[in-house]
């Protein structure tokens, strides 16, 4: 808080605190902490907009997730996640294949090893990833 008051410009800390708020349990606050980060930077970097789609999953706009992700000069390592909010919105078809392409770049993904090492503060995240990941088919 005080390096934001200090230079509230600074978009890096912005998206650090930003993404600490939503793995806090506070998705909502930190989603206006990464979007202002966005703003503020216009060449946004992938993982400004990973950390955003990750915080708009947990308010169940999957929607807007998806958008920030295919903002993404490479959404590879957000595949996860977008095949999440393909199968929460019921687009199995799309959230099966994005399961598939994920499986090429990580053979030897486990949901419950990935869930285990999430840097997250309440179960109901948990649980909220790993149902979207499981309805994808993984």
């Amino acid at each position: 808080m005080i390096a934001e008051r200090l230079s509230p410009q600074y978009a890096d800390v912005l998206v650090d605190f930003g993404d600490t708020l939503t793995h806090s349990s506070r998705p909502a606050e930190g989603l206006v902490k990464l979007e202002k980060a966005i703003e503020l930077n216009p060449v946004t970097p992938d993982g400004y907009l990973w950390a955003a789609a990750g915080a708009s999953y947990y308010l169940e706009d999957y929607t807007q997730a998806l958008r920030y992700i295919e903002r993404m000069a490479d959404p590879t390592p957000a595949l996860r996640l977008a095949a999440a909010c393909r199968a929460m919105q019921g687009e199995t078809k799309q959230a099966k294949a994005l399961a598939r392409k994920l499986r090429q770049h990580y053979p030897d993904f486990e949901v419950d090893q990935w869930i285990s090492v999430l840097p997250i503060k309440e179960d109901w995240q948990r649980e909220h990833y790993r149902e979207g990941l499981k309805k994808a088919g993984l």
